[in-house]
């Protein structure tokens, strides 16, 4: 695993890339973590396999924050700023990976990457300005999600709300992820979502034809389980719905090893389609 830095829209950004050798699979997180937040997948056999590569957003991990701090960041913001990582990355296939607001940030830039052969969502079911509310249930942090200072106790309160239970080290490990972003981003996220800056993600992933994995924790804090069903009774033939049913918001945490496996079944039937389907020079 290396870590390195690259210039993406003026800003330096953190890059993890995993030993792997494959066509780039790149990851963002959510809100409040950081690219290391996937260093037990880069880690892994998956890894070891396939070239991954974990980014962090402005302001999160490593990266830095907005030149210009601004008062508003929309997700929209977010999904271009994907965009233009993948540009310092490839003008090849690639496949996307985005967990909670990265995945919305991935939904909402969708027509900007033409060249993704597969899209993995975790805990990030599309939403739409109209949906919004149907999707979410009262934030269990009581507003820490779009706080800019944070005490110590509400890190870990905001940190707790991602598992399914209240364990001490996946706390703790989430909690270093929170206490190290940018405050402002927070603060700047949630005007821009009470401003109604959401783009219709149901739209932009029903039009695609990029292979979609859906992943969702039944212990989700965040997301209402009864908001699946649309998508259960209407998905489109390149969605595939997968429930952990020992799982929180954060999969990867709570249920690593089939976790793992479903990701490693994805990419690998990913992976081949394109190479069946990619013509011989």
């Amino acid at each position: 695993m290396k870590k390195y830095f690259k210039s993406v829209c003026g800003i330096k950004t953190e890059f993890i890339e995993s030993e792997g050798n494959s066509l780039p699979i790149i990851l963002f997180h959510g809100n409040s973590s950081s690219a290391n937040a996937y260093e037990s997948l880069l880690c892994s056999e998956i890894g070891k396999q396939y070239r991954l590569i974990s980014v962090s957003f402005p302001g999160h991990g490593e990266s830095s924050y907005y030149p210009n701090s601004p008062d508003s960041i929309s997700i929209a913001m977010l999904g271009e700023f994907t965009h233009e990582v993948v540009k310092t990355i490839t003008t090849d296939k690639y496949i996307l990976i985005g967990q909670s607001l990265g995945g919305h940030a991935l939904l909402e830039a969708l027509q900007l990457h033409a060249n993704a052969i597969g899209l993995c969502l975790i805990s990030s079911p599309p939403i739409s300005l109209e949906t919004i509310e149907n999707a979410f249930k009262p934030d269990p942090t009581g507003g820490l999600l779009f706080q800019n200072t944070l005490t110590e106790h509400e890190v870990e309160r905001f940190a707790s709300a991602f598992i399914k239970d209240n364990d001490e080290a996946k706390t703790k490990l989430l909690s270093q992820h929170i206490a190290s972003t940018q405050g402002s981003f927070r603060e700047a996220l949630g005007q821009s979502l009470a401003n109604g800056l959401v783009l219709n993600e149901i739209n932009a992933l029903y039009e695609s034809n990029i292979p979609t994995i859906m992943l969702r924790g039944k212990h989700d804090q965040f997301l209402n389980e009864s908001y699946y069903g649309f998508f259960k009774e209407s998905k489109p033939a390149h969605l595939e719905i997968v429930e952990f049913t020992d799982a929180g918001h954060a999969i990867l945490l709570d249920a690593p090893e089939r976790f793992k496996d479903v990701l490693a079944n994805f990419l690998s039937n990913r992976l081949e389609s394109h190479k069946r389907t990619t013509p011989l020079n």
